[in-house]
């Protein structure tokens, strides 16, 4: 295997609080943003308070960091190129949130969800590569049979044994060839209701990306 090149493409980072009601009013977000440089988003008309506004889509935007927001799920995030940066512009928002409109968005956490993809080039085809995993596979062996032609898999998917992902705890992993190049495409989700946990995962999560490319590199 020639050296791994891991290029990020976009990742997402959200939370979605245990409210009734979204804690933030729709107008002072988006002052909030503007107040820190943030190309608004064209929403069209906004009526005059004490209106309620049910909002889900893009806020605004800074260089290559997105805002979005769903009133409906009681969601707000970040999305921009690499994972550090749409954390950073979450928890400077975060922030500002807590210290000029008094709510954090921190407080009352349902879950927070992390979502990322990447492309990773090794030299390698990743469709001989992750067809090697299942090449002795019996239940392979079995589906061939039935379907009258040599099956293999397309990808690897991963996630916590006997777990569904309708929960607020939940990890996914799909590695994969990817369709356009000759590269591997990693697609993550990770939710979980403590920070620390979220924190943890991200801080080491493109050295456990490459070390699961290593061992799909390594089978023979």
């Amino acid at each position: 295997m020639s050296q791994m090149k891991l290029m990020p493409k976009e990742a997402r980072y959200s939370v979605r609080l245990s409210y009734v009601m979204f804690p933030l009013e729709f107008r002072d977000i988006r002052g909030t943003l503007a107040k820190r440089g943030f190309d608004l988003a064209e929403v069209g008309p906004i009526p005059p308070r004490p209106t309620g506004i049910s909002f889900s889509g893009e806020l605004g935007r800074k260089g290559e960091s997105v805002v979005y927001m769903s009133i409906p799920e009681n969601r707000f995030g970040t999305m921009s190129k690499s994972l550090k940066q749409a954390v950073g512009t979450f928890e400077e928002l975060s922030e500002a949130f807590t210290t000029e409109l008094g709510t954090s968005l921190h407080s009352n956490v349902w879950y927070y969800e992390v979502a990322v993809h990447y492309l990773c080039d090794t030299g390698s085809s990743p469709v001989e590569k992750i067809g090697k995993i299942v090449k002795n596979n019996p239940y392979y062996s079995e589906f061939s049979k039935v379907l009258g032609r040599d099956m293999s898999t397309f990808s690897v998917r991963l996630s916590p044994m006997n777990k569904i992902p309708n929960r607020e705890e939940w990890l996914d992993i799909a590695i994969e060839h990817d369709a356009l190049s000759n590269f591997y495409h990693v697609g993550v989700v990770f939710r979980n209701p403590e920070k620390r946990h979220v924190e943890e995962f991200v801080s080491n999560l493109e050295k456990k990306i490459e070390e699961l490319i290593q061992i799909v590199e390594g089978k023979e």
